[in-house]
Parts: C-alpha cells; structure tokens; sequence
C-alpha cells in the first residue's frame, strides 16, 4: 500500500515516465486493485497503474528474458478533477439516562472506492454500527451513557471526514469515553485488544468473559488506539478496543470490482454485530473510567 501511495513521485524522481506496480490485492482474477495515492509538489505527476496479479506475472517473465520490453499505457483520470465537492460525517445517537455527556462511540466510514459497491469497505461496517444503535434503541432500559455512531465521510482519501470531527470536538473530547471501528475483514472476530488506562483493565477482563464462548480471545497487549478513522481520536485521547476479524479474503475483494454484497459473509456478520453491541450496550453501563 506504500508503494501505491508514493510510488509514482518516487519514480518520477528517477526520470520515469509512468509508474506501474502489482495489485497489493490477494486475488488471482484479471482485476487489479485501487486506492489513494499522492504526488510531491514539485515533482513530475506521471500515470500510476496498478496490474492484476496474472499481468504482473507475465511482464515479471518477459522481463526475466532480459530483452527490451516495451510496454504502452493509456489511461485517463475516472472524475471531476479540481472541483471542491461538500461532504458530510452522519451521526447518530442513544442519549444516555444517566450520564448523557458521556459518549461510547462506535464508527464505520460511508465512502467506498467507486469500481466495485463498497459491501465489504465498508458496508459491512456501516452495517454493523447501524444495527448495534438500532437494537439498543429498541430496549426499553436505556444505556447510562450515551452511544453515538458515526458514519465518516471522505475515509478513503485521506481521513477527511474524521479530521473535521476532532477538530469540532476538541474541547469535548475528554467526554468521549471509549470507541471501536469497523474496517477491516469479512470473517468473525477472533480477538479483542484494548487500549484503555491500567485500572480499566480489570473492566476489559469482565467484558472478554462474555466473549469468549464465542471464540472471541483478550490479546495480550494494550496499545489498541482505534482503526481507520477511530485512530485520530484515539490520538486525541479516546481510548479504543480493537476487534480483530478473519482478514483472510479481505483483500481478495477489497478496492476492486469484486467488493459488492453476494462476497459477505453472512454469519459472520451477525456474530460481528452482536459483539459490536455488546460492547457499547457494556461500555455505556460499565461506569468505569477507560482514562484512568
């Protein structure tokens, strides 16, 4: 993913005159896999590709041969390119009955890479946040913090829809208790990891229990600082969990044409969620400083 992010300026400072990587993706299909990439200023902004694995294979053979290859690229640009576009972060909440300044936050981001649906990034996570706030909402006890799911816009270019929350929310950010994200996988969630204050780890401990009879394990470290988007609250102060799910076919799919919802799995979608509200309904009633 590096590579595809500064690959074309890092080629360019070396005289080429386009940049052509392998698809980081894990597929073996004829489709290559996209995503953000930046230019330096000042350096030459040349065309980046990216081929599928099978094409990578075959130029990787011709150019064993050690003979000239010659390789002929026509490509253009798939949208508006220099327009300033308006987009918005969704949020919605559980106000909490008892302490209602006080937020447990659960996030996904709303955009999606424009060649395939989006199902696996990050409809499963929209999905999931979504249903978690909704079965909350229909109990009758109501959490004693508040549960705010954010959708974030712009994730994919750069976190541009979490930068502008943080900056809104720096002088509440204290308030906000402990969060989790979903972007990441397809498969059931084997393990949690925290990243909470030493006394908050005895509360972690009580939590994982009503875990692990769904195979659910506690990682040993605790330097969970959120995923994706989380991870700028976190290094605003939040304190985050980490759920870690079966990545195996994430990147089969991911950012290609291939991402759409008949790649979802189904069950493994309904445990994931089940977790994600376990751990909010938990956390909002849990009273326990994750700070501290």
């Amino acid at each position: 993913v590096g590579a595809r992010v500064a690959g074309a300026s890092a080629a360019a400072k070396k005289g080429a005159l386009a940049f052509i990587m392998r698809s980081v993706g894990t597929d073996t299909d004829r489709i290559g896999h996209t995503g953000m990439m930046r230019y330096e200023e000042g350096i030459a902004k040349i065309p980046a590709v990216a081929l599928s694995n099978p094409d990578a294979d075959l130029l990787e053979n011709m150019l064993r041969r050690e003979q000239p290859v010659t390789f002929s690229l026509n490509t253009s640009a798939s949208g508006p390119t220099g327009d300033t576009v308006t987009i918005a972060n969704v949020i919605g909440e559980v106000t909490g009955a008892e302490t209602p300044d006080e937020l447990i936050t659960l996030g996904a981001h709303i955009d999606s890479w424009d060649v395939g649906t989006g199902a696996i990034d990050d409809g499963i996570g929209i999905g999931i946040v979504l249903a978690a706030g909704h079965y909350i909402a229909t109990m009758e006890q109501r959490p004693a913090r508040t549960i705010r799911v954010i959708l974030f816009a712009a994730e994919e270019i750069g976190l541009v829809g979490v930068r502008d929350y943080v900056a809104q929310h720096k002088a509440d950010m204290s308030q906000h208790m402990l969060g989790a994200e979903w972007d990441f996988g397809n498969g059931r969630i084997y393990e949690v990891e925290p990243g909470v204050g030493p006394q908050a780890l005895a509360s972690v401990r009580d939590f994982a229990n009503y875990l692990a009879p769904m195979g659910v394990g506690l990682a040993s470290t605790n330097t969970a600082k959120g995923q994706s988007d989380m991870s700028l609250l976190g290094e605003a102060g939040q304190p985050a969990f980490n759920f870690a799910p079966d990545g195996l076919d994430y990147f089969d799919y991911h950012h290609t044409e291939n991402d759409t919802l008949d790649k979802v799995d189904q069950d493994a979608l309904k445990l994931n969620t089940t977790i994600y509200t376990l751990f909010a309904w938990y956390a909002a009633n849990s009273g326990v400083d994750y700070r501290q």
